[in-house]
């Protein structure tokens, strides 16, 4: 039986953190179809097993720890660059 694209996706965040873009690339589908389904699955695990590694910027290191978008942010609050590195996520 074939899974779904969630059940995928919740495996393979089991075995390792990875970004939404590593997760597209694996799985064959948009950026932004694996936010989507990673909002569903943070609300139908335990939360406390969904973490996310929060995004920084590569310029000065700000981290954005306070962040609970699952979508990177633009920019760097406090130098106003654009170079982010994206959150990762995990299932633990």
């Amino acid at each position: 039986m074939n899974k779904t694209i969630r059940q995928s996706i919740i495996e393979m965040l089991g075995q390792e953190a990875l970004s939404a873009l590593e997760l597209s690339v694996k799985l064959g589908i948009k950026e932004k179809e694996i936010a989507y389904h990673l909002e569903h699955i943070r609300s139908s695990i335990k939360p406390k097993k969904f973490l996310i590694e929060p995004s920084y910027c590569k310029n000065c290191g700000f981290k954005f720890t306070k962040r609970d978008r699952l979508t990177p942010p633009s920019r760097c609050p406090r130098c106003k660059d654009e170079y982010i590195e994206k959150p990762r996520f995990s299932i633990g």
